[in-house]
Order: C-alpha cells, then structure tokens, then sequence
C-alpha cells in the first residue's frame, strides 16, 4: 500500500520548508504527496518548493483534475522517486 500524506491545508511559513524538505527526503520511495488542492496557476509556498524538489529529482509532479467544470479543481500532487539524489 501507498502511503499519502495530505499538507493541501498547510500554510508554512518560509522559514519552515527546511521541515518540509526533511520529510520528503525521508520518506518512501512512491509515497505521494498532496501539496495543494485549487485552480490551476494558483501559487503557493509548497508548490514553489515542490516544483524545486522536481527539478532535483527528488519527486515528480502529478496533477489530477478533480471535477468537469469550466474552472477545473486539481490535486497537485508530488510522488516521491524511486532514485535517491
């Protein structure tokens, strides 16, 4: 079974993504992330450290369209790779 951890209600400050980043470093390999739940081209804190970690390597970012409707609601969501960097 996957593990899911859902921050999509967190609001950290800037001074707390180090935490952050430590979870997902040490968390499973394939275990998935929800970092945020909206709108597409929203921004947040996590999705700016998210995108970072993707382009690491460490994580890659999925997004899934939640509803049909003209404003479309996503779940953003970063699974952790398999290959430690």
């Amino acid at each position: 079974m996957l593990d899911m951890i859902d921050w999509s209600k967190e609001r950290p400050r800037h001074d707390e993504l180090g935490r952050y980043v430590l979870d997902v470093q040490k968390a499973a390999p394939k275990t998935k992330f929800v970092y945020h739940v909206g709108i597409s081209g929203s921004n947040s804190m996590l999705k700016e450290l998210f995108v970072t970690l993707s382009e690491r390597g460490q994580v890659h970012l999925v997004q899934k369209p939640l509803d049909q409707s003209k404003n479309r609601t996503f779940a953003y969501i970063a699974i952790r790779s398999s290959r430690n960097k």
